[in-house]
């Protein structure tokens, strides 16, 4: 009995199935693929930082903060203008200011 075990099976003339190595191998490829796009979305990510950094770094050094105190750090205004010793109005001017600089 334990020979007939693990004996090869014999010949019956079947096509036979690899199905969980086709299983497998399609798993791999998907992960492959989307491993490559994943990493094409990460590298448009970098590129548009990048170039965001650029934009910000162009500021003057009051704007440049008040944009980092806005978009980075997720303060609101009435939070930027006391950290910055400046009004509501002022800060929100200077905002707009430094937009239109930055397009």
């Amino acid at each position: 009995m334990r020979a007939s075990l693990l004996a090869p099976p014999k010949p019956d003339g079947l096509p036979k199935s690899n199905y969980a190595v086709d299983r497998t191998a399609n798993t791999i490829a998907k992960i492959v693929d989307l491993e490559k796009k994943l990493q094409e979305v990460i590298n448009d990510y970098i590129a548009v930082r990048t170039q965001i950094e650029k934009s910000i770094e162009s500021l003057q050094s009051d704007e440049r903060l008040i944009i980092r105190y806005r978009y980075v750090e997720g303060m609101s205004w009435e939070e930027i203008a006391v950290a910055m010793n400046y009004t509501y109005r002022h800060v929100t001017r200077m905002h707009g200011w430094a937009l239109k600089k930055m397009s």
